[in-house]
């Protein structure tokens, strides 16, 4: 019997629009209210843009953030950090600098930019909104989008503004690049470092946590806090990021949408993110729980 369901959001929980479905909410609220399973969320965003999308359906659950780095509540409480050390991010960003790669790094309030017109472009595309949208957010002078962006982002600053600190320490560095060379000799440097864990979201990205940060070791921490074995733990996603806990769950299940090398790495493939296929999962899972 499953009691915990932990899920992705991008290419997941969220459809084509990058939104929870009223479908794929009504069936988590089913699930929360007639079943004893736990839902749970386990993502690379951080907790402001999880957030924002999980209330406007208004779910609350506990969520697994930044793969792992940062772990809350339902009702947004911090309960576990695991953090970059702070001298291997700068050498890391030192090492970056060199290249011609767009990076960015996330810390408890702040997101630092290395090349802020190619995040401007890239959240414009993201948050389908106009380039002059987004800029008049990061400028302040709307309202509306800037409230959007903050919410999503927290704080975005130039990366010569970073200080790291323990009260502010990097969570999560991403890389992205359309050169798929470029982001292979940039994986090989980062495989120098035993203290990280290296994947990714997308083909054009790089993701690097803590090597403690990682969504599978979150959920089976989790898991075991609360007296579940691992088999009775279900995992659901579609990226390299996602690897870790579908390999450690007996109830495993990648995306239809997912890369065929992640769909190898699960027991069971869900319909497509552009179909609700978490909503039809979990609404199996609610009519077996009902038998």
């Amino acid at each position: 019997m499953i009691k915990l369901f932990a899920s992705d959001m991008d290419g997941t929980l969220l459809n084509e629009n990058h939104v929870i479905s009223d479908r794929t909410a009504a069936a988590i609220k089913k699930l929360q209210e007639t079943t004893d399973i736990e839902f749970i969320i386990a993502t690379g965003r951080s907790f402001k843009s999880a957030s924002v999308l999980t209330q406007a359906q208004d779910i609350y659950c506990r969520m697994i953030n930044l793969n792992g780095a940062s772990i809350h509540e339902k009702d947004g409480t911090l309960t576990d950090s695991n953090p970059l050390l702070t001298d291997t991010v700068l050498s890391v960003i030192q090492y970056l600098d060199t290249l011609a790669i767009d990076y960015a790094v996330s810390t408890p309030n702040n997101y630092y930019v290395a090349d802020y017109e190619g995040f401007i472009k890239r959240i414009a595309h993201f948050m389908n909104v106009s380039h002059e949208e987004v800029l008049a957010a990061a400028d302040g002078t709307d309202e509306v989008t800037n409230a959007q962006l903050l919410a999503h982002y927290g704080d975005v600053k130039p990366i010569t503004e970073m200080e790291l600190t323990k009260e502010n320490p990097a969570l999560k560095l991403l890389l992205f690049s359309s050169n798929a060379d470029l982001l292979s000799q940039v994986r090989q440097h980062l495989s120098n470092f035993s203290d990280l864990d290296v994947t990714s979201s997308a083909a054009d990205n790089i993701e690097v946590t803590h090597i403690n940060a990682q969504k599978g070791l979150a959920v089976e921490a989790y898991a075991k806090s609360q007296g579940y074995t691992l088999d009775e733990v279900a995992t659901i996603g579609d990226s390299l990021n996602d690897r870790s806990m579908l390999q450690m769950a007996k109830h495993s299940y990648a995306m239809d949408n997912a890369p065929d090398h992640i769909k190898a790495m699960a027991q069971n493939i869900a319909p497509a993110n552009t179909i609700d296929g978490v909503a039809i999962i979990l609404e199996q899972l609610i009519a077996e729980y009902a038998k």
